[in-house]
């Protein structure tokens, strides 16, 4: 007679590898095709990916029954972490992620596993600059030919990140002052600047927009280069330090296949398909033990894998108190009416 345990066993083996689909919310182009065929093919269960185009978009999602519709979801590690604790996440066991280095570990919380990190930055034409950027000061005192062409952000921690790093402060600040200056030489440069806009957002509504410089993410040299059709978009972490996004998968708790959730992130985390995943979709796996697997060219990569020295002056984000966000989108409103009213 066959004993409670194996037939807990089987039942378990049974509802992993006979479900027919798991749904994941994702960035598009985020996840190697070759990973979700070879998990597919190991498990026999379908892997379907719906895509958001920003973040607001997702959190919107996920903050709403339409998030029913999903299974795992691709989130920065701020937001895991205050979706986890309204329940919108299932929380999960440490042993998903004894693989991740240690400074990562934490990041995403008890609702999440980190899956990939990368740095905010400055992209370029390098067919249009005569001197590739390295520090913050490029971008908030530019060359005289990219006056009019340069491409900032609206976002309560992001906008601030270069004047904040120029001047020695934390990008998570809760100085008033520090903020203020910061207000003071964004308003300065209003003239200097051809876009509020994510440079994504700019050049996806048209390939032709005349923008040389912009703030970005690691990563984004890549998108441009491919709506554009070139090869002339690079990134670089400016020397002062930056901040360090961190993206997080997890569970929705909605879910009625969190056995077949989990085991899909448990798959991601083996080293040999994180090193995989890394070298096709060309990001910086938090997974330690991939590390020695992953492409060459990958690991010398510098908008990738950025040199110690800017990772020891860079920070994460971290969740910023209510009275900080508020005078941060003041700023921002002031800023962006400013702008127009050029």
């Amino acid at each position: 007679m066959m004993s409670r345990a194996c037939c807990l066993a089987l039942l378990l083996f049974s509802r992993v590898c006979c479900a027919t689909e798991l749904v994941l919310y994702n960035w598009d182009e985020y996840l190697s095709g070759e990973v979700i065929e070879l998990f597919e093919r190991e498990t026999g269960i379908q892997v379907r990916q719906v895509y958001f185009d920003s973040d607001e978009e997702r959190d919107e999602v996920l903050l709403t029954d339409a998030r029913s519709g999903f299974d795992l979801a691709l989130v920065d590690n701020i937001a895991v972490q205050v979706m986890g604790d309204n329940h919108v996440f299932s929380p999960l066991e440490d042993s998903s992620r004894k693989l991740i280095e240690a400074r990562w570990r934490n990041s995403c919380g008890a609702y999440g596993v980190p899956y990939a990190w990368g740095t905010f930055g400055i992209v370029y034409r390098a067919d249009k600059v005569s001197v590739a950027p390295t520090s913050w000061m490029n971008i908030v005192e530019p060359e005289k030919a990219m006056q009019g062409h340069i491409s900032w952000l609206a976002d309560h921690i992001d906008t601030f990140i270069p004047l904040l790093k120029l001047s020695g402060e934390s990008i998570n600040t809760t100085d008033k002052a520090a903020l203020k200056r910061a207000y003071s030489k964004l308003s300065d440069m209003s003239e200097l600047l051809a876009s509020y806009t994510y440079v994504l957002t700019e050049v996806s509504r048209d390939p032709q927009v005349p923008i040389y410089m912009a703030l970005a993410y690691s990563g984004d040299q890549y998108v441009l280069n491919d709506l554009q059709e070139g090869e002339f978009w690079a990134f670089v972490t400016p020397q002062e330090g930056t901040s360090i996004w961190v993206d997080c998968i997890s569970v929705l708790s909605s879910s009625t296949k969190q056995l077949e959730a989990k085991a899909f992130i448990a798959f991601l985390n083996r080293p040999e398909i994180a090193a995989l995943n890394a070298s096709n979709v060309w990001l910086a796996t938090p997974n330690s033990a991939a590390l020695t697997l992953v492409d060459e060219d990958l690991l010398n990569d510098r908008t990738v894998y950025p040199d110690v020295n800017t990772l020891t002056d860079s920070e994460l984000y971290i969740n910023i108190e209510d009275a900080n966000i508020t005078q941060r989108v003041r700023i921002l409103r002031a800023l962006e009416k400013r702008y127009e009213a050029q």
